[in-house]
């Protein structure tokens, strides 16, 4: 019998569900700043993505946030 291979945030999240839900909010309450540039925000997901080995999400947003126009800077 084949056992799935879990991925980081499953194990996260039987292991520690408290901290896995607010870990949730933390990426859903930055998915919902308005302070930030769309680049900066998807810059950041990916970032958490990437450090939770996520390679399909990884995959799926980069050309999203290549599209995307760099903020001025001032």
């Amino acid at each position: 019998m084949d056992a799935k291979k879990k991925n980081l945030m499953e194990v996260f999240q039987e292991e520690s569900p408290e901290v896995a839900q607010a870990f949730g909010g933390f990426i859903q309450s930055i998915s919902n700043m308005k302070a930030l540039e769309p680049k900066i925000q998807q810059l950041i997901y990916i970032a958490i993505r990437a450090s939770q080995g996520e390679t399909t999400a990884v995959t799926a947003h980069v050309p999203m946030v290549k599209k995307q126009a760099l903020p001025a800077m001032n």
